[in-house]
């Protein structure tokens, strides 16, 4: 954990996790282009362009006055910025072999997680990878606890105000989603060296913004408002605050087709449990857990049905769902499993592993 004592210092100490954080976006050519979604003020794109300068990068952003400003302090002009939707872009298909998320889908309504991703997989080469940086929602000291109370309270004030709160999500999360529009998941890694004690200017800051935000309450409302305030002040005086950690999911498009037949591979073991649970066992990937609806998809994936037949036996036996939703759902089954190595396929196209 980095200690900083001061607002200079933690700007320095986000710089230093940053740098470690680049670390692990790797691409094959000299000549790879890059797009950040929801670029903000550009901290992750400046640095990425130190680091390669012959890196091609696009911003996109509603807004991109801010970066606009910043690009021309740091004397960085060949970042290319489009101030659109990131939902819904001016690029082209396969633009890019890299699509970066830093700090981004958090600030976005948890309807449009998906449309986003849909997106950046429409803009990301067939052979590009996607990047999902996050900070960690799951703390692990008092100080992280704390943290995570000023989130909630200010996500409170800001749903109040009719604007969006922020969505913090777990990694398997945004795995899951992932798996449901067609990516194959290469990576998980959490930053937990990448956590700041923040110096104590950084609350009294955030207690100013709360003040500015409940300048219209009622007196009852801005009392229970206060009684919060105060209740973290006090704990936040003995305890501090801690950031949270850093997480990245890499994940690279499937490019799956529903043609596909898949089968058990033979030398997996498995047995149900008398709750008719499924137990499945593979040297690679230790033991998964099905439900019902994964122990009937399995039982199905004899290699005789490619998926959409699959679905359509699904819906025929449950009678749960819409039909388009149970395909989603049984792909990003599939995937998982094939990158546990508890199925494969016949059929074309085949998976091209990286």
């Amino acid at each position: 954990m980095i200690t900083c004592s001061n607002l200079q210092e933690l700007k320095d100490a986000r710089g230093k996790c940053l740098s470690e954080i680049i670390d692990c976006i790797t691409f094959e050519s000299v000549n790879c282009s890059a797009i950040d979604m929801g670029i903000g003020s550009g901290v992750l794109a400046i640095q990425l362009k130190k680091k390669f300068i012959d890196l091609k990068i696009t911003g996109i952003d509603k807004d991109i006055s801010y970066i606009s400003q910043l690009l021309t302090s740091s004397n960085i002009s060949d970042i290319n910025l489009l101030e659109e939707d990131i939902l819904d872009t001016s690029l082209a298909d396969n633009f890019a072999e890299i699509v970066l998320f830093f700090n981004m889908i958090r600030h976005l309504p948890k309807k449009d997680l998906r449309p986003a991703l849909l997106e950046a997989k429409r803009v990301l080469s067939q052979n590009g990878n996607i990047y999902i940086f996050e900070s960690y929602p799951q703390p692990s000291t008092k100080a992280q606890d704390l943290l995570w109370d000023v989130y909630c309270l200010e996500n409170e004030l800001e749903e109040r105000a009719g604007n969006v709160p922020e969505a913090f999500y777990q990694p398997d999360e945004i795995k899951t989603e992932l798996y449901q529009i067609g990516f194959l998941v290469k990576q998980i890694s959490i930053f937990d060296e990448h956590t700041i004690s923040l110096p104590p200017d950084v609350w009294e800051n955030k207690k100013k913004d709360f003040e500015e935000m409940c300048q219209n309450y009622s007196k009852d409302e801005l009392k229970k408002v206060s009684q919060k305030i105060q209740k973290l002040d006090d704990q936040i005086k003995t305890n501090g605050l801690e950031s949270l950690p850093t997480f990245v999911v890499i994940a690279y498009p499937a490019n799956i087709s529903m043609g596909l037949y898949p089968y058990i591979n033979k030398e997996i073991k498995w047995r149900v449990e008398r709750d008719n649970t499924l137990l499945l066992y593979s040297k690679v990937s230790g033991l998964v857990t099905l439900d019902h609806m994964g122990g009937l998809i399995w039982s199905l994936s004899n290699g005789e049905r490619n998926m959409d037949e699959i679905a359509d036996e699904v819906y025929k036996l449950t009678s749960m769902g819409d039909l388009d939703r149970i395909r989603i759902d049984i792909r990003a089954f599939f995937l998982q499993m094939y990158q546990q190595d508890f199925i494969s396929f016949h059929g074309t196209p085949q998976i091209q592993r990286p």
